[in-house]
């Protein structure tokens, strides 16, 4: 890996910041939530989904943390792209936002806000991934195990049952 020069290395970490600290958020507001966890386990689920929702908040953590540097990259690749830099950076922006929403449904243990905004997500992390990755390709990579959790997600969520 290239090393940045210091003033984009301090803008990298700080991007990085924003969705480590959103899945940091979501993993922490469910850790020692007993009630949220027991509803959890009554959800439909594949055999290969996560068992506890501990499981499922950490992997939302570790998918969702490369984006600010992806975000970064992009950003950054701007002068250079022809392409939308806008609107792939909107899609990252309502991403970040729809996990929050994921949270909120999760904890107020609501079935169909969580399968809808589980889509909602999938559809905009792959859309986001696309974006991504035509300004840049490192970037466009680093979405994709966040573009696969999400649809794996969603489509859990959509299971009546298993």
């Amino acid at each position: 890996m290239a090393h940045l020069p210091v003033p984009e290395s301090g803008c990298a970490y700080i991007a990085t910041l924003a969705p480590a600290a959103i899945g940091f958020v979501g993993y922490s507001i469910f850790a020692g939530d007993d009630l949220t966890q027991r509803w959890y386990q009554t959800l439909p689920r594949r055999e290969c989904a996560a068992k506890t929702l501990k499981a499922s908040a950490l992997t939302d953590f570790l998918s969702i943390s490369p984006l600010g540097y992806a975000s970064f990259l992009v950003h950054r690749a701007a002068d250079h792209c022809p392409c939308n830099k806008k609107l792939a950076m909107n899609a990252y922006g309502l991403n970040l936002l729809l996990l929050l929403a994921k949270n909120y449904a999760t904890r107020n243990q609501n079935k169909t806000h969580l399968a809808g905004t589980s889509t909602l997500a999938a559809i905009l992390a792959i859309a986001t991934a696309v974006g991504f990755y035509k300004a840049d390709k490192t970037a466009g990579l680093l979405m994709a195990p966040y573009a696969v959790w999400t649809s794996f997600q969603a489509y859990n969520s959509l299971q009546k049952d298993v």
